[in-house]
């Protein structure tokens, strides 16, 4: 889920000291993979920073798969892992605000702290886009989709949210939300273009599924790939 200034209404979970993640605790180095040759020649020597969202004492948004609850925070950096070796593997330098299950800012703290501190890592390597990976919720367990948020503070904002966005519906089975404007704070306090985009409603019990698959969060990374791969042959 987003921070809390998003304008949809939402389940907000409540930050609570979640149990051991399943994920790697050590820094999971980054795989080589094969990526498209015109893909390599488009992105080296980009700088592009993913940033998984929550992590640590934050779990996010919570769904549920039979009795067991799935965790936002997990979802995302299993989606951003696979993004970031494809990344590198074509050439371009991944900053990632995180890269296993911890906090960025520090345990327990408020959206603003931990929000600026993932911004920071962006600003400080100069990074050519932030790309904010999350999944939604909603009280309505039917509701599904994608969204793109994006901030026009430059001229590139809308363009790197729409193609991003574009290639998620033309790579996935998933229901279109569309691309919105809005006041996210890391779309507005990093100093690149940016995109924060929200991949399915955790509280969907069909998203769950395919989130928690062994290829559906390969599929969104591919498609979050491609989308970069196509911003950057546009510029």
């Amino acid at each position: 889920a987003t921070q809390s200034r998003q304008q949809a209404p939402r389940i907000r979970q409540q930050k609570k000291r979640p149990p051991r993640s399943l994920l790697l605790r050590k820094k999971p180095p980054p795989q080589k993979v094969s990526v498209p040759a015109d893909a390599r020649k488009i992105l080296k020597g980009k700088i592009i920073c993913l940033d998984p969202g929550h992590g640590g004492t934050d779990v996010g948004a919570i769904g549920h798969k039979g009795n067991k609850e799935i965790y936002e925070k997990d979802v995302t950096l299993s989606i951003a892992l696979p993004l970031r070796d494809m990344l590198t593997s074509a050439g371009a330098k991944v900053v990632m605000t995180r890269s296993t299950d911890k906090d960025v800012y520090g345990p327990w703290a408020d959206d603003d702290p931990e929000l600026q501190a993932r911004c920071d890592v962006g600003n400080q390597a100069n990074a050519d886009v932030f790309v904010s990976i999350h999944i939604d919720s909603f009280s309505n367990g039917s509701v599904d989709g994608t969204t793109a948020y994006y901030y026009p503070k430059t001229a590139k904002d809308l363009m790197l949210a729409q193609m991003l966005h574009q290639s998620t519906m033309n790579l996935l089975s998933i229901p279109d939300r569309g691309v919105r404007s809005g006041h996210l704070y890391v779309n507005v306090n990093t100093k690149m273009p940016s995109v924060l985009m929200e991949m399915g409603y955790i509280s969907n019990a069909h998203r769950v599924q395919m989130l928690t698959s062994s290829w559906g969060p390969k599929s969104i990374a591919k498609s979050l790939f491609k989308g970069l791969v196509d911003y950057f042959a546009a510029l």
